[in-house]
């Protein structure tokens, strides 16, 4: 039996799509569907996206920060483990100490494997920056432990390098970008509007604002896309409100389809992406980039995709924005014809990946 643990059932459509991804690259290898397995936040969500997934719920699997819990499902969680060969942790920016729970839970979901001697591999994560002595030990004896370790960009290679001296990493783009492979997508006519997918992030509010202000301006048709349905809608309503906005609130649920959400966004020319997975999306159907990194995981996936010239990092964002725009009409079929081939050379890495996250 394989496990796979990932950040699953918040709706969260890059992570629904990572568990899509690592299901259809479990089938492609032969595992049988009676032998993979699921973890979810929230099963009940997770079953209505995927029914053909054998999901299981987190509270199964208890926190070792919390001594009643782990009482109360030790006979469960002895009974569900005691068959498992390996667990899959990934893909995505799991480990990040910002928000110390979070990474707390992780890194008690990995003693409890450790403890119970069942192994695990990473693949196709991101390390997010470590703030604090505690974070950085956490994540030091989560990649320490792990039997196999394979990363989607290279700063975070970087950041293993120096937590962990002699750490072996394969580097793989983000798993995501499999979906070209097996995904038809029709060539439209390019219209001339931008889409934005944005973020809730501290110190953020003037950037939305200039952002916001420029394409105004300018006279440049723009919407909103809520790829995380927990917080971006609330946040895009925030915007509309702040301007007195029309425009749309594009959702995109995992529900409604693989075809449906690469045709809705099809229809864009451009995407500026604060969300790491609109950018991947956004490369994998060929569109002007533009990115505002929330994080170093954007940075590395813009540096990986020959863009970071479209990475806004500080000073007027309207001289970035000016700069931008003009680059992209002046070379756009070139710098698009760059990223894909890389991303075409990389998909055959994230099946080998797979693999060797399976069966090292």
């Amino acid at each position: 039996m394989i496990g796979f643990m990932g950040g699953f059932g918040g709706n969260n459509l890059g992570d629904e799509l990572i568990a899509l991804v690592n299901y259809m690259l479990a089938n492609n290898i032969g595992l049988n569907k009676e032998d993979i397995y699921f973890f979810s936040f929230n099963k009940i969500e997770s079953m209505k996206n995927f029914p053909d997934i054998n999901w299981i719920e987190y509270n199964k699997l208890p926190d070792l920060f919390n001594k009643l819990k782990n009482i109360s499902y030790l006979k469960t969680n002895k009974n569900l483990f005691k068959n498992f060969n390996k667990i899959i942790l990934g893909a995505g920016g799991l480990f990040y100490d910002y928000r110390m729970f979070h990474l707390i839970g992780w890194y008690s979901r990995v003693s409890y494997l450790n403890n119970n001697n069942i192994p695990y591999s990473l693949f196709g994560v991101s390390l997010q920056k470590s703030y604090n002595l505690l974070g950085r030990k956490l994540v030091r004896y989560i990649l320490a432990n792990s039997s196999y370790n394979s990363f989607r960009d290279s700063l975070s290679i970087i950041s293993a390098q120096k937590l962990v001296k002699g750490i072996y990493v394969d580097k793989i783009i983000d798993p995501v970008f499999y979906l070209k492979k097996v995904l038809k997508i029709n060539k439209l006519q390019k219209f001339s509007k931008v889409l934005i997918a944005p973020r809730r992030w501290k110190n953020f509010n003037n950037l939305y604002k200039d952002l916001i202000e420029y394409l105004l301006k300018n006279k440049i048709e723009f919407d909103f896309w809520a790829l995380d349905l927990r917080e971006d809608i609330d946040f895009c309503k925030k915007l509309q409100n702040m301007f007195n906005l029309n425009n749309q609130i594009l959702q995109t649920p995992i529900k409604i389809g693989l075809n449906k959400i690469f045709e809705i966004i099809n229809n864009y020319e451009y995407i500026i992406g604060v969300r790491f997975h609109s950018i991947v999306i956004a490369s994998i159907l060929g569109k002007k980039i533009i990115a505002i990194p929330y994080d170093l995981k954007v940075n590395g996936l813009m540096k990986d995709l020959y863009l970071s010239k479209f990475l806004y990092t500080e000073g007027n964002i309207n001289q970035f924005l000016d700069k931008s725009f003009n680059e992209w009409y002046k070379k756009g079929k070139d710098y698009i014809d760059l990223y894909s081939s890389y991303i075409n050379d990389s998909i055959p890495l994230i099946e080998e990946s797979f693999e060797k996250a399976i069966f090292s």
